[in-house]
């Protein structure tokens, strides 16, 4: 009787005899089973489509069980298991659907429809061909109009792709050398993470630069993260943290720290401080990875110094 009122605890796990399980500790015993458990779902993942694979990574990244998918993209979680599993191919409707409900970016729905067996939808166009031609001279508009501000546009790997002549003035004072951006960015691109960490880009000109530097590189990899990831932009992040100067903590991302509402950039370079915020704008609806990832920042001035010296900057030019 008392061997048998140890195992009534075990009773939930029939596949080991009752008494050798009263000899387990059940802390142990239930180790052994999350062990066990994890081992299973890893073989489950690998008996996965391509399809189910990427689909699964694109939930957990949006933190969406399989039945809130089916219920946004109007379909079952049976049917959507058997996706996932491969034992039904969908078709390039439902999969598209189930892209819009986890906000997939344009870029991975391609994948995802290679995956089931489909031609990829979305072009990426060069910004500087035929068929973003309209595009670029509303663009080109665009950040004229913005001036006396300072205005550029980045593609997702914060490459420059357009300024205009306000910014180009403005990079212009405070980084005379002709050569600096071989120096920062030797690749041949102007990239702007560059700028801002290598030891001899902006650093030494940004009053409050390891706040900028600290929270640029944050956004950075939640908006990387946000959409799946990119090897690219993912080796850039880590080799920025590799220059003198970063500080350690910042190897490894704090995924629990809010990401701070605002905060401005100052400049300073001699008698010069300026003070600026930075307004991001993006295309609404595009249907081109480029246009998709491509954004706009406009640099306003935060104070009436910085106002000031923007217009006089703009009218001895």
């Amino acid at each position: 009787m008392q061997q048998a009122a140890k195992c009534k605890g075990f009773s939930r796990w029939p596949v080991i005899p009752c008494q050798a399980m009263a000899a387990i500790p059940r802390n142990a015993y239930a180790g052994t089973m999350q062990k066990a458990t994890a081992t299973r779902q890893a073989a489950a993942s690998d008996r996965l489509s391509p399809l189910g694979r990427l689909l699964r990574g694109w939930r957990q990244a949006r933190s969406v069980s399989q039945l809130a998918l089916a219920a946004e993209a109007d379909t079952t979680q049976k049917y959507l298991s058997f996706i996932e599993s491969g034992r039904a191919r969908p078709s390039r409707d439902m999969v598209l659907r189930l892209a819009v409900a986890l906000d997939v970016p344009l870029r991975d729905r391609n994948r995802l429809l290679v995956a089931a067996g489909y031609a990829p939808l979305y072009l990426e166009s060069s910004l500087d061909g035929p068929a973003l031609a309209q595009v670029r001279t509303a663009l080109e508009m665009l950040l004229r109009h913005s001036e006396p501000q300072a205005a550029i546009a980045v593609d997702r790997n914060w490459n420059l792709l357009m300024t205009n002549r306000a910014a180009m003035r403005l990079f212009s004072d405070f980084l005379q050398d002709a050569e600096l951006w071989a120096t920062v960015s030797p690749g041949g691109e102007q990239n702007l993470l560059r700028l801002l960490f290598h030891p001899a880009g902006l650093k030494r000109h940004i009053v409050n630069w390891e706040d900028v530097a600290q929270a640029t590189l944050d956004r950075a990899r939640r908006e990387n993260d946000s959409l799946g990831g990119n090897d690219a932009l993912t080796a850039l992040l880590d080799e920025l943290v590799d220059y003198d100067g970063i500080p350690d903590r910042w190897r490894a991302p704090d995924w629990e720290a809010p990401p701070r509402p605002h905060l401005p950039v100052v400049l300073l370079k001699d008698d010069v401080r300026l003070t600026f915020v930075t307004l991001i704008s993006t295309f609404g609806t595009p249907q081109d990875i480029t246009l998709q990832e491509l954004r706009i920042e406009t640099f306003l001035p935060a104070d009436e110094a910085t106002s000031t010296y923007m217009r006089r900057l703009a009218a001895t030019s």
